[in-house]
């Protein structure tokens, strides 16, 4: 995918965004700031946003993840969680069984509230979510995203 293309379908996103379950991976760490920083503006009104965002990072956060998609937005329709290095796909095994919890239940809960994974190692999981939705060849599609 060219550069344009990654810009374009980034501006698309973040001009209509909705509440789902995004997954940010690369090494492109200037990109997927600016990205957050640009889906948090769309997503949560700014006199808001400090109620309705939260961050967390590494993979022994997965209660407190969850703790968070429990809480209803404040005075907004959405709210946004975001996780830092959570390790998913490939977490250490004591945190991998409740971290792929969280990450189903997140899936299950998206339709109100926007959840933000980081981690470069996602590839395998993102490949596997782009099969599930119908997405042809995946593993060619996965290198035309950002």
């Amino acid at each position: 995918m060219e550069k344009q293309d990654i810009v374009k379908r980034t501006k698309e996103i973040i001009s209509s965004p909705s509440p789902g379950l995004y997954f940010l991976y690369g090494g492109e760490e200037f990109l997927k700031r600016r990205f957050l920083l640009d889906l948090k503006g769309a997503v949560i009104p700014q006199d808001v946003a400090d109620l309705n965002f939260s961050s967390v990072s590494g993979p022994d956060q997965a209660d407190r993840v969850l703790e968070l998609a429990y809480t209803l937005p404040q005075f907004s329709e959405a709210r946004m969680i975001v996780w830092y290095n959570s390790g998913y796909p490939l977490c250490q095994q004591r945190y991998k069984k409740r971290t792929e919890e969280v990450i189903e239940f997140l899936k299950e809960q998206a339709h109100d509230s926007s959840y933000v994974i980081t981690k470069s190692a996602a590839k395998e999981r993102a490949i596997k979510l782009m099969e599930g939705v119908g997405i042809d060849d995946a593993r060619r599609r996965y290198r035309q995203y950002p």
